[in-house]
């Protein structure tokens, strides 16, 4: 009965890690377009 229990922790776990991965992975995309959408108009100056 322990054992299930934490195994279903486990699972609820992994799922929010989940989500939180995938979170994170939209937020470091548009860092990045921003990012990269700051260096081109760096370099647009420049040009």
């Amino acid at each position: 009965m322990q054992k299930a229990m934490k195994t279903d922790l486990g699972l609820k776990g992994i799922t929010l890690n989940w989500a939180n991965v995938a979170e994170w992975n939209r937020r470091v995309r548009s860092n990045q377009g921003d990012t990269c959408t700051a260096m081109r108009e760096l370099r647009c100056k420049n040009q």
